[in-house]
């Protein structure tokens, strides 16, 4: 067993990155987001990242990260650091949780309980403080991970899933119509995902009610047809894909 190990003293904060070849699981080369301002740890930690097998994405401003994840919806995770120049980790977070459900995680030297707590208010889904073990952030990367998948109600190991000239992204929450991202509301969103994760399986419409809204007893049969006639017309001619089984629901159907 290898082990590598780094020290970075900048600012007077100290991080100590270890890895230990071997002793954690590799992932599939999702993508994350690295923001992060100083150029030693973006460096280290891309590195570490990397050896896990991870894409990497590094930008060390706010309004560079933002442009990444308009230009990659496929990236999985964003890691944050708040002391940024320009826009501020918080404002980061809250820009991004306009228009996605992406798992986020703090990386700061800040770690007074006013500071955390604002992170999770701007919609953080975990708070890592330096110093830090790099080990403990891969355990807890794999962690969000997995739970954006269950949240997500996925039954699939694929994270992204593709139909031709539609894309959908559980763990951004994204859907891309050659490209162009479509909005759509998070059950809206839920119904596709469900529908597009089990092709040319039919669902009545009891099923979708109860696998997508649950215990919500304030909607109806009509609810369901109301979200799949707004998702057709925001996927334009893609909406093909869904059909119409008359008398018993819908289905999701896709000839290469």
């Amino acid at each position: 067993m290898i082990s590598l190990c780094w020290t970075i003293d900048d600012y007077n904060e100290i991080i100590t990155i270890e890895f230990i070849a071997g002793a954690v699981k590799m992932t599939d080369n999702l993508e994350i987001l690295l923001v992060e301002d100083d150029s030693s740890i973006l460096e280290a930690l891309t590195i570490f990242l990397q050896r896990n097998k991870y894409s990497v994405y590094g930008a060390t401003k706010g309004e560079e990260a933002l442009l990444l994840l308009h230009k990659h919806s496929s990236i999985s995770l964003a890691i944050v650091d708040i002391m940024l120049p320009g826009m501020s980790g918080f404002e980061v977070l809250k820009k991004i949780r306009d228009h996605s459900n992406l798992p986020i995680i703090i990386l700061s030297a800040r770690g007074q309980e006013w500071d955390k707590e604002q992170g999770y208010l701007s919609g953080t889904d975990d708070y890592v403080t330096k110093p830090f073990s790099l080990k403990e952030l891969h355990f807890r990367i794999e962690a969000l991970l997995r739970r954006s998948h269950m949240n997500a109600g996925t039954t699939t190991e694929q994270p992204i899933l593709s139909y031709g000239e539609l894309t959908i992204n559980v763990l951004t929450r994204q859907v891309l119509v050659r490209g162009t991202l479509i909005n759509l509301t998070r059950k809206e969103f839920d119904l596709l995902f469900l529908l597009a994760s089990h092709p040319n399986i039919v669902f009545n419409r009891t099923s979708l009610l109860d696998r997508v809204w649950k215990d919500d007893l304030t909607i109806t049969d009509r609810t369901v047809d109301s979200h799949i006639k707004n998702i057709r017309k925001s996927l334009g001619e893609e909406s093909m894909m869904i059909r119409t089984v008359w008398g018993v629901g819908y289905a999701f159907e896709y000839a290469k």
